[in-house]
């Protein structure tokens, strides 16, 4: 395994029309993303640049971009055959194993950069040993795609969606799995749980919406999908250390009261 480039793709860097050129795929070429606008084409078929995710493109791919976006990325060459099993999208968390792994690689030389691209390979690869319920075989290439491209549409519905209430039902359903199977794909995937996951998304959001709106603590429960003001305030405090007037007040944040309650 040889490592040609490694860096921080800036797409308004190299092009400023909306659409780049169409080229070939000579080596391997495996991006993070963390977010972005538009999607990366390959072989025809288009990969969206908002969300948590690897894309992989395999030599001898077609590809091409639509859109301005920020990635992560290594381009290199191996004759490992696991590889050719891989999906060409990944989905995974914010701030996940693999993203810091992938951080840590583009952040380092020699060996070192070597061995954080053999390690964050095998991650990947093992995210490909998933087995069909009940049957213990491993799934073929063609059968693990659509389970990445069935998390990657439940993880946008949740995203989407997470002021309504959502259950495991309406994701597996969505999946178009059994619940426990969507359960262990997601987690083996996402490396969290989906109710771990949803909950970081309203977690997220409530946030932002106490330190950058005047709205009432128990409107913003409403809007971020938690059941009412009481739970959110534990799940804020269990989270951050932090009540919500805290969160809103950090001036007030050395005071042992809570001076600002609805």
């Amino acid at each position: 395994m040889k490592i040609i480039h490694t860096g921080n793709f800036r797409s308004s860097d190299f092009y400023s029309a909306e659409t780049s050129p169409r080229r070939a795929v000579v080596y391997y070429e495996l991006e993070y993303y963390s977010g972005g606008e538009g999607f990366s084409v390959v072989d025809g078929i288009k990969y969206p640049h908002s969300g948590c995710h690897f894309l992989l493109a395999k030599p001898g791919s077609e590809r091409f971009s639509i859109g301005r976006f920020d990635c992560l990325y290594v381009h290199f060459e191996s004759d490992e055959k696991e590889l050719s099993g891989l999906p060409t999208i990944i989905p995974t968390a914010p701030d996940s194993e693999l993203s810091r792994l992938m951080s840590r690689l583009v952040g380092s030389e020699g060996l070192k950069r070597l061995s954080y691209l053999c390690e964050l390979l095998v991650r990947l690869t093992e995210l490909g040993g998933l087995t069909e319920p009940d049957s213990g075989q491993s799934l073929s290439r063609a059968s693990r795609e659509p389970y990445m491209e069935r998390i990657l549409a439940t993880k946008e519905y949740m995203e989407q969606n997470y002021g309504s209430r959502i259950t495991l039902d309406t994701l597996a359903g969505i999946a178009y799995l059994s619940k426990n199977f969507y359960r262990k794909v997601f987690c083996r995937i996402m490396e969290v749980s989906p109710r771990e996951y949803l909950k970081s998304i309203r977690v997220a959001r409530a946030l932002e919406l106490l330190r950058q709106s005047s709205l009432g603590y128990s409107e913003i429960a409403q809007l971020c999908g938690f059941e009412n003001q009481s739970y959110m305030n534990y799940v804020l405090k269990s989270e951050t250390g932090l009540t919500p007037s805290q969160i809103r007040y950090p001036e007030d944040r050395g005071d042992t009261g809570d001076r600002h309650t609805e």
